[in-house]
């Protein structure tokens, strides 16, 4: 079979959108893990000396970045960290709960067929293995990062692709939300307390007992960002 070689000019723009994909990548983890706040800005020129990257690259980066909802973009004022308030984030949990409520429903009637049992039971050995190591830790990240883990796994059994991906939009807006307004309260383990219990109970095909549990660790969550 004949093949067209890529032009010049097209392998450039190629190598441009690849660019801007990786800062895209680079900017949104920074966000997450703290690296950039909320409200803080994101000056082009900074970026592109920070990253090697063009302006091109940098803009379309921001771009997709407001797009999903992390970064705004202002007129002669540039980007920023989106910064949410409380009645944003409780917003975010309220949809969130609905459509974990829905996650939860949708696993639980599957629960015994081979490939969602696997998933679910692997699930199950890695919220042990978190809870058993966590012992004394009190960074906010870590505790988020497990339930964003633990969530987004049973998401993924359920067949259907736009709540997975509905989540992970709103689950990622979440780190838009200021850390020094949320607090670990003085039994941190609470957060993640409910994910074994969760599991079990969807395995046993209890999803009144799941739902019932899951709400309990929305609480928890609730409490921990002062809502």
């Amino acid at each position: 079979m004949k093949t067209t070689a890529k032009s010049p000019a097209r392998k450039k723009k190629v190598a441009e959108e690849d660019a801007a994909k990786h800062l895209e990548i680079q900017l949104r983890e920074g966000i997450h893990n703290g690296k950039y706040v909320p409200g803080q800005r994101l000056v082009e020129i900074d970026l592109i000396t920070e990253f090697g990257a063009s302006q091109r690259q940098v803009r379309s980066a921001l771009q997709r970045l407001e797009v999903e909802g992390l970064v705004t973009i202002e007129k002669n004022r540039g980007a920023a960290v989106r910064k949410l308030t409380p009645q944003d984030i409780s917003c975010i949990f309220d949809v969130l709960d609905t459509l974990t409520s829905l996650a939860i429903r949708r696993a639980t009637e599957s629960a015994k067929e081979p490939k969602v049992k696997s998933i679910l039971e692997k699930n199950l050995k890695e919220a042990k293995a978190f809870a058993k190591a966590a012992g004394n830790e009190r960074r906010v990240i870590k505790y988020s990062e497990e339930n964003i883990r633990f969530w987004d796994s049973i998401a993924s059994v359920v067949d259907n692709p736009f709540l997975w991906e509905t989540r992970g939009r709103l689950q990622s807006l979440i780190f838009c939300y200021p850390a020094q307004i949320m607090t670990l309260n003085s039994d941190p383990y609470k957060w993640i307390a409910y994910h074994e219990e969760i599991l079990v109970a969807i395995l046993n095909q209890n999803v009144d007992e799941a739902l019932r549990l899951m709400t309990a660790s929305s609480a928890e969550i609730r409490i921990a960002y002062n809502l």
